[in-house]
């Protein structure tokens, strides 16, 4: 529960520290990056566990 928290904590900070540098163009690059790094790491992990 601690980690979503966290994470969605510092979700808010990046979308808050996006928009007041880019607007919304800022904004949609942090989601995009954040759901990218997301990805990235379940991609890594499943990588993983297929060769257990």
């Amino acid at each position: 529960m601690t980690t979503y928290f966290i994470g969605g904590s510092m979700g808010t900070f990046l979308a808050g520290v996006a928009w007041k540098i880019a607007g919304w163009h800022g904004v949609a690059i942090a989601g995009i990056l954040l759901v990218a790094g997301s990805l990235g790491i379940t991609c890594l992990e499943k990588g993983k566990a297929d060769k257990r």
